[in-house]
Order: C-alpha cells, then sequence, then structure tokens
C-alpha cells in the first residue's frame, strides 16, 4: 500500500483530473443546449410535413400537371437534353459502324 508521502501527488492529480471532468461534462451540456436549440426548426418542419400529409398526393399530382403542360421551363429543357443525347448516341453507332466497314487505305 502506498505510503502518506505518496499520496499526495496522487490526491493533487485526481483533483485535477475530477476539476477537468466536470468543467468538460460542464462544456458538453452547454454545446448540446446549443445545438438543441438550433434544431428546433427541423422538428417544426417535420410536424409541418406531417399535419399535410393527407394533401401531399393532390400536391404532387398538380405539380407534375403544371409541369407537364407548362411549354419550355425546366421540363423542357430536360427532354430538349435527353433528346439531343439519344440523337448523338445514334449518330455515334453510325458513324462508328460506317467506319468499321470502310477498308483500310
Amino acid at each position: 500500500m502506498a505510503q502518506p508521502p505518496e499520496l499526495a501527488p496522487i490526491s493533487e492529480r485526481r483533483r485535477l483530473l475530477v476539476a477537468r471532468s466536470n468543467d468538460l461534462r460542464s462544456e458538453f451540456a452547454l454545446s448540446f443546449s446549443q445545438v438543441r436549440s438550433s434544431t428546433v426548426w427541423v422538428e417544426r418542419g417535420y410536424s409541418w410535413l406531417r399535419s399535410g400529409r393527407p394533401f401531399w398526393p393532390w400536391v404532387a399530382g398538380a405539380a407534375g400537371l403544371v409541369l407537364a403542360y407548362r411549354k419550355g421551363g425546366l421540363l423542357g429543357t430536360t427532354q430538349k437534353l435527353v433528346s439531343a443525347f439519344q440523337l448523338a448516341s445514334k449518330v455515334r453507332s453510325v458513324v462508328r459502324t460506317f467506319l468499321e466497314r470502310t477498308p483500310a487505305r
């Protein structure tokens, strides 16, 4: 067993560790409360979305109809890009076939 002169540094070290632990615990509690207060809007938004849950299928359907009948816009641009990609892939396959059948000089 340790003798009294050897216990003094150990006791002092223990006291410092306990004090540091308490400081870190209070710092963690403060950080947690700040995070909790800054994420309250997530809970509010989620509850708002859940309260409108019966209406979301109607909203999605209406949005789909609006996008489908609207001239140009995002849907039109997307359709043009897809058409251009399809056309480029067909042209590429035709050119590749032509080049494969052409005899080398």
